[in-house]
């Protein structure tokens, strides 16, 4: 049994190494093998979740997790990573229930805070994200993403000073991290400050030339300011490679529009409403569909846009 303890520890530290390396499916390998000597070990089935969810394969992944919790129910790590293989299919009412479990038996989780806070932003309960990415930040004050993430809700509810002071810690953390970048560009954007705003975005871009957000900002913004060759460009290049990103779909529909193509705006972005954009992009994309039926002369269906809009904006402002 000592000799076995011994091997399982060896396959479980070469493992690690080679996840750390980016070597997902040889670390996948290992710690098969460590489940298939000991089945009980909660620790490697939930690594291999988190490896076949980046891999992509989801279902394994739930299942791996469901594993690790039938040897052990409060295993946090495996609630987080089930929340995390759910939220990917979807499931965001189960990931938020995992995600809760997971901070509930392990309160100092600051990675499960994390992910709980993002699933909550994008369910649209905004209140309870900033207090999730606040209690992340508290376990592990050097969180950037977590500090990037709660600028960037700080700055949707309009509280500026305290966005700034969060998104000012996590470009010192992290000089040239493109979604810091875009956070400032964003509270720039708010504040007026177009050009300066685009700067941050096509520097985000230059930082990181496969950065979806900062394809996503420059191309809206060139669109807003009316520089829309330029924008189709960028649009006509990248959504190719990211077709079920609604936020580029609606980029895509806004310069449809600007081009008097509203049939494919409309298709444009009632494909962007089947890739489950979070609840406010949801509300603006209804909104903008029905002015587009409006244009076209179908009352009942700008109606019921225009109508689902308001209701999903409603839900996100709290209104």
């Amino acid at each position: 049994m000592a000799k076995q303890n011994i091997l399982t520890r060896s396959k479980k530290t070469k493992a690690a190494e080679l996840f750390d390396k980016g070597q997902l499916q040889e670390a996948e390998a290992l710690y098969q093998k460590v489940c298939q000597a000991d089945p009980g070990d909660t620790h490697a089935w939930a690594m291999r979740a988190v490896i076949k969810r980046k891999l992509g394969l989801l279902t394994e992944a739930e299942s791996h997790c469901r594993q690790a919790l039938t040897f052990n129910p409060n295993f946090a790590p495996a609630h987080h990573q089930l929340g995390a293989a759910l939220e990917c299919q979807g499931k965001r009412d189960q990931a938020l229930s995992s995600y809760k479990k997971a901070v509930q038996l392990q309160p100092d989780f600051a990675e499960a805070h994390y992910f709980l806070a993002n699933a909550q932003r994008d369910a649209g309960a905004i209140p309870e994200a900033v207090s999730s990415y606040r209690r992340a930040i508290e376990i592990q004050p050097d969180f950037v993403e977590a500090l990037s993430n709660l600028g960037a809700v700080l700055t949707a509810l309009g509280d500026i000073p305290e966005a700034v002071k969060a998104l000012n810690l996590a470009i010192t953390l992290r000089p040239n991290a493109p979604q810091i970048l875009c956070n400032l560009g964003n509270i720039l954007q708010r504040d007026g400050r177009l050009v300066d705003a685009l700067e941050k975005y096509q520097r985000a871009l230059r930082c990181s030339p496969n950065s979806l957000d900062a394809i996503i900002n420059v191309a809206a913004l060139l669109e807003k300011t009316n520089r829309l060759e330029e924008a189709q460009a960028l649009v006509d290049c990248e959504l190719p490679r990211h077709h079920d990103n609604p936020n580029l779909l609606l980029v895509a529909a806004r310069l449809a529009r600007r081009a008097d193509k509203l049939d494919e705006a409309i298709t444009l972005l009632e494909a962007a409403l089947t890739h489950k954009p979070g609840l406010e992009d949801a509300g603006v994309m209804h909104a903008f569909l029905g002015q587009l039926y409006d244009r076209k002369g179908d009352a009942e269906l700008a109606f019921a846009h225009l109508a689902e809009g308001n209701r999903l904006t409603a839900q996100t402002t709290g209104c």
